[in-house]
C-alpha cells in the first residue's frame, strides 16, 4: 500500500502536475490526494473511497492499477456517548 502512494506522488510529480491539476482532473479533493502522498490513508474517509481513489489516480497517471486497498480511513462508530452529569 504505502509502495502506491510513493509510486502515486514520484509519477505526479515526472509528469509535471501539481496535486491542484490532479484534483481538478480527478476530482479527488486536494487535502485527499495530500494524505494519499504523505501516506495517511486514516486521514481518508471510511469505506470504498481509498481504493477509489488509488485506482482513479494510477489511473490517470498510466500507472498499472494495484489489487484493492484494505478497509482504511476513518470509520463512523455513531455518535459519542453522552456522559452523566452531576
Amino acid at each position: 500500500m504505502i509502495r502506491r502512494c510513493r509510486n502515486i506522488r514520484t509519477k505526479r510529480q515526472a509528469t509535471g502536475q501539481t496535486v491542484e491539476e490532479v484534483s481538478e482532473r480527478t476530482r479527488i479533493p486536494v487535502a485527499h490526494l495530500i494524505a494519499i502522498e504523505d501516506e495517511r490513508l486514516q486521514d481518508l474517509p471510511a469505506g470504498p473511497y481509498a481504493s477509489a481513489y488509488l485506482r482513479t489516480l494510477e489511473t490517470h497517471l498510466g500507472l498499472p492499477v494495484g489489487t484493492p486497498a484494505p478497509a482504511v480511513g476513518r470509520t463512523y462508530r455513531g455518535p459519542k456517548p453522552e456522559t452523566a452529569g452531576p
